[in-house]
């Protein structure tokens, strides 16, 4: 007797007609001027991110204002011998990186790229120049200057000694985390007897402060709060008693009982 084996049946689709299962999608090559919107889940896109990073660290690492071309970081990444598609990938990536410039007519028209620092601040001139043009007074973040300026710590220190600028320092290291601008005008020295006066000067002591205070008819502050708690505690009025309707019938309350209490 004859046996049918079971997996060599197929299964109809409801439709009627069986279908061919979709073959896997394939990435199509790039036309010249063609930018992928998103990069497939392959690991081409965290390849791409290193890449950028690479470059970028070794443009910063050049002296300020170098500047290589393509083919120079295509040396520096041993990507010479890759394909057009994987160039042309860099090259936009690059383009759009916010830590790399690039200038299309650098380099005699090759287009040249360089690092780009957080500020384009390179010296105590242009350190001043930018807190001097601030709307507001707010204080001028340190950390990122030593992208573009190697010795800020020393100059910035040098204009605090010479009362040009304002700085707040760590406690750990004392480098500078904050800068204002200052005016030298508004220095003055003061003479050390005066200095010795201010010093002589004694305070009342803590416990003591209350009492000398009130001595001279002045309210402790403790004490003024106190008080003011009191005035308002006191003064609050009653809150009166809320009655539904309206009492028009006065002569009749003798008679008449209250059953308002009953209401829902």
């Amino acid at each position: 007797m004859a046996t049918k084996t079971i997996n060599s049946l197929k299964r109809p689709s409801p439709g009627g007609s069986s279908r061919p299962s979709p073959a896997p999608s394939q990435s199509l090559p790039l036309a010249p001027g063609q930018i992928h919107s998103q990069v497939a889940d392959t690991g081409t896109g965290s390849e791409l991110l290193t890449q950028v990073n690479y470059a970028s660290s070794h443009l910063k690492s050049k002296p300020r204002g170098t500047q290589l071309s393509f083919e120079d970081l295509l040396s520096y990444l041993s990507l010479q011998h890759a394909d057009e598609q994987r160039k042309h990938m860099l090259l936009m990536a690059l383009k759009m990186n916010p830590s790399i410039r690039y200038d299309p007519k650098a380099l005699d028209g090759r287009g040249g790229f360089a690092f780009k620092p957080k500020y384009d601040i390179s010296n105590s001139a242009q350190l001043l120049q930018r807190l001097q043009s601030q709307r507001t007074f707010h204080g001028f973040p340190a950390k990122g200057l030593e992208e573009g300026w190697p010795d800020y710590k020393e100059e910035i220190n040098e204009l605090n000694d010479q009362h040009k600028v304002l700085v707040l320092a760590a406690k750990k290291d004392q480098a500078p985390r904050t800068i204002w601008s200052d005016d030298p005008s508004l220095w003055h020295d003061i003479d050390v007897e005066f200095k010795d006066m201010w010093s002589k000067i004694k305070l009342p002591d803590a416990e003591n402060t209350a009492n000398e205070l009130e001595k001279h008819n002045l309210l402790p502050t403790n004490k003024f709060k106190k008080a003011k708690l009191a005035v308002t505690t006191t003064t609050k009025k009653p809150k009166k008693s809320k009655r539904s309707g309206k009492i028009t019938n006065h002569h009749m309350q003798d008679i008449l009982k209250d059953y308002s209490h009953k209401r829902k």
